[in-house]
């Protein structure tokens, strides 16, 4: 069975964007768990 390259492309493209927005997440909730002391420092005096 031939894949052509459009549905190939359609793939990737949505695979590319879930994992994007997957690797988002965890990059962000470990820059808010890494600074949460100096965020608790800043917000609470």
């Amino acid at each position: 069975m031939k894949i052509n390259k459009k549905f190939f492309l359609k793939i990737h493209s949505w695979i590319g964007i879930k994992l994007s927005i997957l690797f988002f997440i965890v990059c962000f909730s470990g820059t808010l768990a890494t600074l949460s002391l100096e965020m608790d420092w800043l917000f609470i005096p």
